[in-house]
């Protein structure tokens, strides 16, 4: 005997709710237009969730012709744990948008798209998903029947909407990355046979790969040593590795084309007794899963397989207009990327193929001269913490900040060699903070103890952020190395116990070094605003120069003019005070003189590190005109406005590179001085 449940029925809702088939049929169906009661409806919801009724799909699709069911049809994505994001950001977008998704999966077989194509159809799929594990171009059936298709990390033939990794901008990033360490001896391994990189339908993004990696060192006059090699795999890799060290042992940095590459690059320079990265930095591609556990971590950019399904998706659902879209990879930074020591910073790769001494190379002590720390010329003290940044499109995404950090990130891409007094945790965002810090030259002068500070900044229409912050703040400024600049300010200034601290740092240095001061106000952690403002203004009293916004201004100073403000600041000690005011410029006053500065027209990413860029490449300004040091007040006094104005507008214009790009991401000398 069958104990199979009967349907329940429209009808069914009707007679325990007491309503016509209709009106149930009106109210299930969402239809507009209907003046039934609210008490009506209710009854008529409540009916249909005793007897749990559900919708019959084959009415719906009669109805409405639409099954809400999306086919995903791949070669080899749900083999693969790594590429599987494909169908993981289409499967979510799917579910939020109340749809199914029915997946094939052709294995390579001939004519298995064709037959997964024709199964979807026959199953009155909404769209088709075409997702491919290696990006290249494909042919697809010919079909009649109008259902749109999205090819997912790859391209068709037929011009088929399609959603790919933006591989150019990620090679030039990723060189990039090594250029504003310093690195100069470089050695890329990974090129590919001419045959397979110009074949699209081998893969159809390798030459874009490698076109950025290209143009990023082109940019910065540097000519890598290159090696080919058959596959992108860990025994190639090893071997291309080998043959690039035995011709060029002075490398102090390897680009791999993907993170099998690396992981033979890798065993090589374990072999060889070569640290990653003290000795030789590693930065690759992808983000396969090994590049997580390899040791020390592998900074790589990572293929956005989640991201590219998800945008897929979103276009067969129309919440995104069909068409050929890039998705960014974003750079994942772990241990395997370190900045050089300044002398290193501009040699180029010497060729030698094998290597043996000649009269041009260093001898042993020059060597070990050449290896040398630098003298610390920045001293900076505050907060450093990890920013997660919420966008108006609701993606987030965390990166290391902090406006103290932001100031020495400018300072050690300007070339210069900041040291920072901060805390950061023994966490993996406190790793992550190092790995950042040490990329862009700046030294580190903490203990990793207890749980890393966090910001989280929402994002407006305009750029701009508010933030809400997480804080864990034991700064420990006892063993800071000696400098002739002292840069502190922000959230470590007004809350103790850095304040304190920070405090007794300013007055032990105040007359051997120039020192700096950046108020940096944050309302959202102000408990009590006289105490702050207090606390702000004996700082603004300790200080040489003076850099804030008109937000701080305003705040501080609620009832007076920018300028009388600004005025009153000068009068009290410093003798440079610069009020930024975003778009309009900067408010410039000294004791006899007040002027502006115009800010540079860019379209704005957003505001994140803006203000830190300004104040550290006004402090690069200020080191080259020689205010540093024992006796810096004199020599600020002494500079012209003529020369103060164009140093300024210096600083303004690396503010403009940072608003110009997601991040706090200031430029590197080159940049700025192009």
């Amino acid at each position: 005997m069958s104990t199979q449940r009967r349907r329940t029925t429209l009808a069914d809702v009707a007679e325990r709710s007491g309503m016509s088939k209709a009106a149930v049929s009106m109210i299930m169906n969402d239809r507009p237009g209907s003046r039934l009661s609210a008490d009506a409806v209710e009854r008529v919801r409540a009916a249909a969730a005793e007897l749990d009724y559900r919708p019959n799909p084959a009415a719906q699709v009669l109805r409405r012709g639409k099954t809400r069911t999306i086919g995903f049809i791949s070669d080899e994505v749900t083999l693969t744990r790594h590429a599987s994001g494909l169908i993981g950001g289409a499967l979510e977008v799917s579910k939020v948008n109340d749809h199914t998704m029915l997946i094939a999966e052709t294995q390579g077989i001939e004519g298995g798209l064709a037959r997964a194509f024709e199964t979807m159809i026959d199953h009155r799929v909404d769209g088709i998903l075409i997702g491919l594990l290696g990006a290249r171009l494909i042919d697809l059936p010919s079909t009649s029947t109008g259902v749109p298709v999205v090819v997912l990390n790859g391209a068709s033939s037929s011009g088929h909407a399609n959603v790919l990794p933006d591989e150019r901008a990620a090679g030039y990033a990723v060189a990039k990355r090594l250029v504003d360490a310093g690195h100069r001896r470089i050695g890329v391994v990974g090129d590919l046979p001419r045959d397979v990189v110009s074949d699209l339908r081998q893969t159809a993004t390798v030459a874009l790969r490698f076109e950025g990696i290209a143009a990023a060192f082109a940019e910065a006059g540097i000519e890598p040593a290159r090696v080919d090699i058959p596959e992108w795999q860990p025994e190639p890799g090893y071997e291309a590795t080998v043959a690039l060290l035995d011709r060029h042992p002075d490398v102090t940095a390897i680009l791999a084309a993907n993170d099998g590459v690396a992981f033979g690059a890798y065993q090589v320079l374990l072999e060889r007794g070569r640290r990653i990265p003290q000795d030789v930095s590693v930065v690759s591609f992808d983000d396969e899963i090994l590049a997580g556990y390899l040791r020390p971590g592998l900074t790589t950019a990572r293929l956005p397989y989640q991201e590219i399904g998800a945008l897929g998706a979103s276009m067969l659902l129309g919440r995104h207009a069909l068409g050929h879209e890039l998705v960014t990879m974003p750079i994942i930074e772990r241990d395997s990327l370190a900045a050089l020591p300044q002398p290193l910073r501009h040699q180029p790769l010497r060729h030698s193929t094998p290597h043996h001494p000649t009269p041009s190379d260093p001898d042993p002590a020059e060597r070990t001269a050449m290896h040398t720390t630098p003298t610390t010329d920045v001293l900076i003290a505050g907060e450093t913490l990890i920013d997660i940044v919420r966008r108006l499109d609701r993606t987030q995404a965390e990166s290391p900040g902090g406006s103290p950090a932001n100031v020495g990130i400018t300072l050690g891409r300007l070339g210069r060699v900041p040291a920072l007094v901060t805390h950061v945790g023994d966490d993996e965002r406190g790793a992550a903070i190092r790995s950042w810090l040490d990329a862009s030259g700046v030294s580190l002068v903490s203990a990793p103890t207890g749980r890393t500070s966090t910001a989280q900044a929402t994002l407006d229409a305009d750029g701009a952020a508010t933030y809400e912050f997480d804080l864990s703040l034991d700064l420990d400024a006892t063993d800071a190395p000696d400098a002739s600049v002292v840069h502190t300010g922000s959230i470590a200034t007004v809350l103790e116990p850095s304040a304190s601290r920070l405090r007794a740092l300013v007055e032990s240095r105040r007359d051997a070094a120039l020192i700096t001061y950046d108020p940096n106000i944050r309302p959202t952690l102000v408990d009590d605003a006289e105490r702050v403002r207090r606390t702000a203004l004996e700082c603004i009293a300790r200080a040489h120069v003076v850099k804030a916004s008109d937000e701080d201004v305003a705040f501080l100073h609620p009832d007076l003019a920018l300028v009388d403000a600004a005025k009153q600041w000068v009068s009290s000690g410093p003798g440079l005070v610069v009020v930024t005011r975003g778009g309009d410029g900067a408010l410039v006053v000294r004791a006899g003189s007040v002027f502006e500065i115009a800010t540079p027209r860019v379209t704005v990413a957003d505001t994140v590190g803006a203000g830190d860029t300004f104040m550290g490449a006004l402090i690069d300004g200020l080191l080259t005109a020689g205010v540093s040091g024992p006796g810096a007040e004199e020599r600020l006094g002494a500079i012209a406005d003529d020369d103060l104005r164009r140093l300024l507008e210096r600083a303004a214009r690396a503010a403009s590179v940072t608003v110009s790009r997601p991040g706090a991401n200031p430029p590197t000398l080159a940049e700025l001085d192009a």
